[in-house]
C-alpha cells in the first residue's frame, strides 16, 4: 500500500497523471488520503475520499496538507491549516514542518502573513522560545492583530 502511495507521489511530483490508489478493501486511511491529494493536485477535489480518510485516522488532514504543500499545491489546502496546526500540547514534529512551510509561502501569501504575525505575537508574549524565532508551545492559531505587518 505504501509503495503505491509513494509511486503516486512520484508521478504527481513529475507532472504525470496519477491513478487512484486502490484501498484493497482495507480500513486504512492512507489510500483515501492519497486519493484526496490526487484530486486536489489534478484539479478535481474528492471530498468523499478525504472524509473516508478522516473517519479512519486523525492524521489524514496532516498528510493531505503536507503532501499538497510539498507538491506545490499548498493553496488548495490552506483552509485546512487551522485544523492541522491545533494541538493539546506542543506541536508535533510534523506540525512544526507544516508551520515552517506556511511561514515560507508554501500555502499562499495570506497564510504566510498570518503565520509570521502569529509567531511574532506569540514570541513576544512568551518568556520561553523553543526554537529561534518560534514560539515554544503554540496551541491554537489566532487571527493576526490589526497592527501586525509581515
Amino acid at each position: 500500500m505504501r509503495r503505491s502511495v509513494m509511486e503516486t507521489i512520484d508521478a504527481l511530483a513529475g507532472g504525470r497523471t496519477a491513478s487512484a490508489v486502490d484501498p484493497r478493501g482495507l480500513d486504512y486511511w492512507l489510500p483515501y488520503a492519497m486519493n484526496a491529494v490526487i484530486g486536489l493536485v489534478e484539479g478535481g477535489p474528492d471530498p468523499a475520499a478525504l472524509d473516508q480518510a478522516r473517519s479512519l485516522s486523525r492524521e489524514a488532514d496532516t498528510f493531505v496538507v503536507a503532501a499538497c504543500g510539498a507538491l506545490g499545491h499548498g493553496t488548495a489546502v490552506a483552509d485546512l491549516l487551522p485544523v492541522v496546526l491545533v494541538g493539546d500540547t506542543e506541536l508535533t514534529e510534523h506540525q512544526w514542518r507544516i508551520w515552517r512551510a506556511a511561514a515560507t509561502g508554501w500555502f499562499g501569501e495570506l497564510v504566510t502573513t498570518w503565520v509570521r504575525c502569529g509567531a511574532r505575537c506569540w514570541t513576544a508574549s512568551r518568556s520561553r522560545v523553543g526554537r529561534p524565532g518560534w514560539p515554544a508551545t503554540p496551541r491554537r492559531p489566532q487571527p493576526a492583530s490589526p497592527g501586525c505587518r509581515p
